[in-house]
């Protein structure tokens, strides 16, 4: 149990909202129960303010054993964060959702960010930190991808959508991240384009090759995007 520095509120005696300190560095800024003496919602720092999760309905074990004036003694650690908030990795968003012992776990949305974009992948996370299961993937705020997930690539049935994100492009059959099996193209407009067999993203097999106003340009055999 360790020894923390507490400037804030008090109630009735006992701390109630404010930030906590170990050593000079910020480890919680947030909201205590005073009557059961457990952390409910803030802010949670583990190795600095470069990395911390906000916590919005928190029930883990984080609490405060006793106080004395203005010093609190915690048992404190990375499975001790548990609830539901957001976590920030150098100030940027990395994981909005559910958490267990600080990781991702349950219905979530997880933020990878590249020089000039964000994807979002939003499904259920499972123990080992992957969407599993019937998800969503977004870039900069725009659908992509609708659908089964495995491992945060779609597998499964789904929908991929045109830039605008509301257009569907493809829908059909997903095998490690391509299309493949059984799947409809559609032009923008929303005519369709193809439907039959695919084979890595491309029509292969026997399909319908349709124009932007829907008349059958062929039918038949495709081999590698190609009709034959």
């Amino acid at each position: 149990m360790q020894e923390y520095e507490f400037e804030g509120e008090w109630q009735n005696g006992k701390p109630y909202r404010g930030k906590g300190f170990f050593l000079g560095k910020l480890i919680f800024d947030g909201e205590f129960n005073p009557r059961t003496h457990k952390f409910v919602r803030g802010k949670i720092y583990f190795t600095g303010e470069d990395l911390y999760w906000d916590m919005e309905n928190y029930y883990g074990d984080l609490q405060y054993e006793v106080n004395y004036g203005k010093k609190l003694y915690f048992n404190y650690s990375l499975e001790s964060i548990n609830g539901y908030g957001k976590l920030f990795k150098e100030g940027v968003i990395y994981y909005i959702g559910g958490f267990e012992n600080g990781e991702p776990r349950g219905h979530g949305t997880q933020f990878e960010h590249s020089k000039d974009n964000v994807l979002e992948t939003e499904g259920t996370f499972d123990e080992n930190g992957n969407v599993n299961g019937i998800g969503k993937v977004r870039l900069n705020g725009i659908l992509q991808y609708e659908g089964e997930l495995l491992n945060g690539v779609p597998h499964g049935k789904g929908k991929i959508y045109h830039e605008n994100g509301t257009a569907i492009l493809y829908e059909g059959d997903f095998l490690n991240d391509y299309p493949e099996g059984y799947g409809s193209f559609f032009h923008k407009n929303g005519k369709l384009k193809y439907e039959g067999e695919l084979n890595k993203g491309v029509p292969h097999g026997t399909g319908r090759q349709y124009d932007e106003k829907g008349k059958l340009i062929h039918r038949g055999r495709f081999v590698e995007g190609q009709a034959r």
